[in-house]
């Protein structure tokens, strides 16, 4: 998910309200179809991404936390997109 807004809590919401509607097949926006479990997923990716923020000095600090705490999860450009707008003062690596 988009984390440069740092909407944690309406992520929550949103989460929360979608669970409490009789659907036993979730279809993301991104990734496989999948059940109920998907809600405490995002749940814990949003948690940790919100915890690993606050503790990252930087931009390519919390990319490697990240990283780190979802291996199996793609969407690394992504992070790097976010980083524009939770570490504004973050450059990007130019080849």
């Amino acid at each position: 998910v988009f984390l440069g807004e740092q909407a944690f809590d309406t992520w929550l919401e949103g989460l929360a309200h979608y669970q409490s509607l009789p659907y036993g097949k979730i279809l993301p926006g991104h990734g496989a179809p999948g059940g109920p479990e998907l809600y405490d997923q995002m749940r814990h990716y949003l948690a940790t991404a919100r915890e690993t923020l606050a503790a990252s000095r930087d931009g390519v600090e919390f990319k490697a936390r990240m990283i780190a705490a979802f291996p199996a999860v793609g969407g690394h450009a992504l992070l790097d997109h976010q980083m524009r707008f939770l570490f504004p003062q973050h450059k990007e690596a130019t080849v």
